[in-house]
């Protein structure tokens, strides 16, 4: 009897031995299914990891940076494993205008993306073809250019608040007329996500300067997912996405936005009881809602969360975006004398012109500004890369490329941003690249930053004119200056597809005026 007990022992252990080996096994080929198809591309690769894809460290370093370097050592087209996924990454301006522009029908598509929440997969991005297609015509109008130059007065009233909050500070600060050791990106922030509300939301908010307002703080907290205190995890999810569901958010954190959910119902509900319209986003959901039970909304799903996204969008998806463009942008000037010299003579000519006062109408009259704007923009956008995925074979001989259908293709911005043949010394700034003057040294494709083609960024009008109006009239009041602590310095672990950064922390005083 003990024999034949240590018999189904044996045959027990054996056969869950045998389990194991064959799960392992069968992970072991999953993770390996795709390797070996970017090299039969015959390009460079980014050398993968045995399970893990060559992203396995990434959170090691800050993914733009580390874009750069892998374009430094292997070129404009190159391959990457983001873990089991095969991705071409393209960096060559032309090559580029093809995917993206040329030859977009190839690529109409981006992937779908896991945000552990049914608001947040709405992600207008990143939703099929069609539906993406209903979901962009619709909010497509809140950009218009008629609709941007209205917007002009509330964002010049939410700068020119702004200016009375620094100077109402600097009375009661230790050093008379100067703030000391102020964090540019994150006051700016909370002064957009001010502005924004007021332009696209018609609502006014207390407590501007305090970066803890209820509004800021949504915009932080959504930057904040949960499972990015577990990156070294979060690494194994592009090899097995299903650890995605055992996760409490790796993109974005959905509580915030649950939260913006319920304030922003709130916001179309008193909007609907109070039967005013301003023409904005507010009344743009409304009467999106209004529309819902159309056989064109059900056709491709579009639901309530799917205008709470787009919503979302709105609130949110500027302020880190243009708050790290003017941070790095007043970094420069501060260390480029020459060149903040000759951006603040036009200035002063400008707003002496205009007795004091710059809109929409004269920002044309600003083009040096604008160029070190597009500059900033240049060297540290927010996004770090954009992507297609191919939707039916394409083939190149030019670049001597075979794409098969569902490859992923990335633009690196930061990377592409800096090619060397078309941005000359491309680590400095220099603004003169985007002057009128060398619009023909230029080419169209070489600034990444805001996309091209189809599914370009939306919002690229409205972010670079308040760029433009914010720093005409913070520039012409405020002076940034250097001090030993300040730097620019980029995270290695962020949401999504956002390149955080420490504090940029800079002196702010009052710009002498002429007499």
């Amino acid at each position: 009897m003990y024999t034949n007990f240590k018999m189904v022992f044996v045959l027990l252990a054996a056969g869950i031995l045998t389990i194991f080996l064959v799960a392992v096994s069968c992970l072991v080929l999953y993770a390996r299914w795709n390797y070996g198809k970017l090299e039969k591309m015959g390009i460079p690769i980014v050398k993968p990891h045995f399970l893990l894809g060559s992203t396995y460290d990434l959170f090691k370093k800050a993914p733009p940076v580390q874009d750069v370097e892998w374009f430094n050592k292997m070129g404009g087209i190159f391959g990457v494993y983001e873990g089991r996924d095969p991705q071409l990454f393209i960096c060559d301006p032309e090559l580029i205008r093809l995917i993206t522009v040329k030859d977009s029908q190839y690529f109409d598509a981006k992937r779908r993306l896991e945000f552990n929440d049914p608001m947040l997969n709405e992600m207008p991005d990143f939703l099929p073809g069609e539906k993406w297609r209903v979901v962009r015509s619709t909010a497509t109008p809140a950009f218009s250019s008629s609709k941007i130059k209205l917007m002009n007065m509330p964002m010049i009233e939410a700068t020119q608040d702004f200016i009375r909050d620094i100077d109402e500070n600097m009375k009661t600060s230790k050093t008379p007329e100067k703030l000391e050791k102020v964090a540019v990106d994150e006051l700016l922030c909370a002064m957009l996500t001010d502005l924004v509300i007021r332009s696209c939301f018609s609502i006014k908010i207390g407590d501007r300067f305090n970066q803890n307002n209820p509004y800021h703080k949504l915009v932080r907290d959504l930057m904040s997912p949960p499972a990015l205190k577990y990156p070294s995890i979060v690494s194994w999810t592009y090899t097995f996405p299903f650890l995605l569901k055992l996760l409490p958010g790796t993109l974005l954190s959905p509580p915030a936005g649950k939260d913006f959910v319920q304030v922003f119902k709130g916001i179309m509900e008193q909007r609907r009881k109070s039967g005013q319209k301003f023409n904005d986003v507010v009344d743009l959901c409304n009467e999106w809602q209004d529309k819902l039970g159309t056989e064109e909304m059900k056709k491709h799903n579009v639901t309530e969360n799917t205008i709470m996204c787009e919503a979302l969008i709105f609130f949110w998806v500027g302020q880190d975006q243009m708050s790290t463009i003017m941070s790095t942008m007043f970094y420069h000037l501060a260390k480029n004398p020459e060149i903040e010299k000759k951006l603040l003579k036009e200035l002063s000519i400008v707003f002496e012109k205009n007795n004091g006062v710059v809109d929409h109408e004269h920002l044309s009259e600003l083009p040096y500004l604008l160029s070190c704007i597009k500059e900033a923009s240049r060297l540290h956008p927010y996004f770090y890369r954009t992507e297609r995925v191919c939707t039916k074979p394409w083939k190149n001989e030019q670049f001597g490329l075979n794409i098969p259908k569902g490859m992923t293709i990335q633009i690196p911005i930061w990377a592409a941003n800096r090619h060397p043949d078309y941005f000359e010394e491309p680590e400095k700034f220099m603004p003169e690249r985007f002057m009128p003057e060398n619009k023909d040294k230029l080419h169209p494709y070489a600034l990444s930053t805001f996309g091209f083609g189809p599914r370009k960024c939306p919002g690229e009008r409205f972010a670079m004119e308040t760029m433009h109006l914010v720093s005409a009239y913070l520039l012409k009041d405020l002076k940034f200056e250097l001090r030993a602590d300040s730097e620019l310095k980029f995270k290695p672990v962020g949401p999504w597809m956002f390149a955080p950064h420490e504090p940029v922390y800079m002196d702010l005083l009052k710009r002498e005026k002429k007499s």
